[in-house]
This record gives C-alpha cells, sequence and structure tokens, in this order.
C-alpha cells in the first residue's frame, strides 16, 4: 500500500502535464478560488454590485485601486468607493485609452474625446489629438501617442508636461506592425505589438525584447516597478523579462484581453480577460 502524500500547500493550476506527472499541490481546476503565496486555498470573495449599466463602452480603475471611471451610453461616471457621480457627458462608443500620471491626473483618448480628469472632478480637453490614436502612456512627464499608419504604427511624444502641444519631426519614430500597448516601465517605454514587444531605454535606444507580440486590448499592467504583460505565449514579466506561466498553465491568448492586478489579504493576483480565440503555444503534455 502506497504511503499517502503529504500536501503543504496548494500551487494552483498545472496543465501543461498529464494528472499523474503532476507535482503535489497541483490542481486541474481551481473556479472561483483563490490561492495565496503560502499556498492557502480559499473559497473566491462574492461580488457586489456598485453601477447598473447598460451599454459600458470603456473603464479604468486607477493603479492605487482607489477609483473606477466607467462610460455608460456616452456618459462618464465616476466610481470612488462610495459613490457614483457623472464627469462628462457625450462620448461616443469607440475605443478609450487611458493613462495616468497619478490617481488624481487621469489621461484619456477616444470616445470622441481627449483630456486630463483632474482631481477626479475636472476635466480639461486636450487639443490637437488625431482619432487614430491606439494607444498612450505616460513617459518621463511626455504624452506617448501610438497612431496607426497602414502596416505600422508612429509613436509620437508630447513636450515635457505640455501634453498636447507635439513635434512630429523631433519627437516621433515608427514601430513596424500594430500597436497594441504602451507602458513606462524602470525608464524604459515598453511598446507592445501583434507580433513583438521593443523597449524604447533611456538612452533613446529602440531594443527588441521578443519575438513574439500580444493581444489587442489591454495587455500590460505596471505594478511597483515591474509591467506584467499577458502575451501571445503567457504572462511575462518586464524589464527583467520571465515567462511566469508558460511551464504550468497552456491556455489559448486570445484575439483580445483586459488584464489587471489586485491585492487580497497580502497577496497580487493577476486577472486576465480573454476572447478564448487562438491556440497556446505550449500545448498540454498527456
Amino acid at each position: 500500500m502506497n504511503e499517502p502524500t503529504r500536501i503543504d500547500s496548494f500551487l494552483g493550476v498545472h496543465n501543461t502535464l498529464a494528472p499523474e506527472r503532476m507535482p503535489p499541490g497541483a490542481l486541474l481546476t481551481a473556479d472561483n478560488v483563490v490561492i495565496s503565496r503560502e499556498g492557502v486555498i480559499k473559497s473566491r470573495p462574492a461580488e457586489t454590485l456598485v453601477f447598473g449599466g447598460s451599454n459600458i463602452s470603456a473603464s479604468y480603475g486607477t493603479l492605487d485601486q482607489t477609483a473606477m471611471i466607467l462610460i455608460d451610453s456616452g456618459t462618464m461616471y465616476l466610481f470612488d468607493g462610495n459613490s457614483v457621480r457623472v464627469l462628462a457627458t457625450g462620448f461616443n462608443s469607440s475605443p478609450v485609452y487611458w493613462c495616468e500620471e497619478s490617481s488624481s491626473r487621469i489621461v484619456f483618448v477616444g470616445g470622441g474625446k481627449a483630456g486630463v480628469i483632474e482631481g477626479l472632478s475636472t476635466i480639461r480637453p486636450l487639443l490637437n489629438i488625431t482619432s487614430a490614436i491606439v494607444a498612450i502612456a505616460i513617459h518621463e512627464g511626455r504624452l506617448a501617442l501610438a497612431i496607426q499608419e497602414r502596416d505600422s504604427t508612429f509613436i509620437l511624444m508630447s513636450r515635457p508636461y505640455e501634453y498636447d502641444t507635439f513635434d512630429a519631426e523631433e519627437e516621433g519614430f515608427f514601430i513596424p506592425n500594430r500597436v497594441t500597448a504602451l507602458a513606462s516601465v524602470g525608464g524604459n517605454l515598453l511598446i507592445t505589438t501583434l507580433s513583438n514587444l521593443f523597449a524604447l531605454t533611456s538612452e533613446d535606444s529602440l531594443v527588441e525584447v521578443t519575438d513574439f507580440g500580444t493581444p489587442l486590448g489591454k495587455s500590460i499592467i505596471s505594478s511597483r516597478g515591474v509591467a506584467f504583460v499577458w502575451t501571445n505565449e503567457g504572462l511575462c514579466t518586464f524589464p527583467e523579462f520571465s515567462n511566469l506561466t508558460e511551464a504550468t498553465i497552456s491556455v489559448p491568448p486570445g484575439m483580445a484581453c483586459s488584464a489587471n492586478l489586485f491585492e487580497y489579504e497580502g497577496s497580487r493576483y493577476s486577472v486576465v480577460l480573454t476572447d478564448g480565440a487562438g491556440a497556446a503555444d505550449n500545448v498540454a503534455v498527456v
């Protein structure tokens, strides 16, 4: 008779190996649970309805998790944890791109408008922003815009702290393929495309980070100087590049995604929503 195996902690889902080859503590499924960094498994907290929208076209949560912004039926709402109030009206249903200098200074472009939400209460319009924007970020005090131009993307940088003042000849460069997201991380401007990841370094050198890209949508989450990137080959980190999921989790990357981080009882969790399209690069071994 085999001796029982002691499981001191749970490892989470591990579906790249056949069940009989999985290490002790690995799970085939983990629905509606959370697992702490110590390997403790608990039921997932229940949901609380805070807003009953009927046609939500865009949303954004501040990096410090203190506020959420929604656009529903053309109206922009702010939820600060206590109440919901209207910030602006007149938005269309086109995609909206967001970035923040701080939780009290958020830049948005899309929905037929562009502006800076200041103090989570007023909006200062930004001028000279085109409708072909596909990603934005604040990098070293400048607003970086990704502008789609056929089979490539033009990255345009504003003047320092003048988010609607641009000089295309001096502050722009092209990236091959369609840019999917931008983020300022560790002195680098991380640029993701459908086929590659690039970084504009602090020395203004453009380097290739990977030979695979990301789905469309919100693929980058920045936290404490690290970018977590949902790519076509799993969840990766930058600037110290590593693939966190390649060895353990095999799932389709999706053609579109939305990723975020949240903290719960001292542990950090990444959440990725996809449309389920595509095929995993690390097919499970059976």
